[in-house]
């Protein structure tokens, strides 16, 4: 196979790969923002009791740490999709 064809083959392969990461990355933050959404109501119940302050203050935790987490995977999932488009540019420039 000419060399010119595998390298194309290979970069094709890594921006596959590289969108099913972002794939993954933006399904993995929409199930956290969910999770957070029934931890927020989870949280309004547990308000209206005041004996069950410590939960309630465990719940608010997970929901901050959740949040961070969706933020943490949308900031790879831009920065991953950074990347296929200067990757996508550079192939076409230099593959033509």
């Amino acid at each position: 196979m000419d060399p010119k064809q595998q390298a194309v083959m290979f970069y094709k392969s890594l921006a596959a790969s590289d969108e099913f990461a972002c794939k993954l990355l933006a399904q993995g933050g929409r199930i956290q923002r969910g999770r957070v959404v029934a931890l927020e109501s989870r949280l309004a119940e547990l308000q209206k009791n005041p004996s069950l302050q410590a939960e309630a203050t465990a719940v608010q935790a997970e929901i901050t740490k959740r949040k961070e987490l969706a933020a943490q995977f949308d900031k790879l999932d831009a920065a991953i999709t950074k990347a296929l488009d200067d990757r996508a540019a550079h192939d076409k420039g230099k593959f033509g």
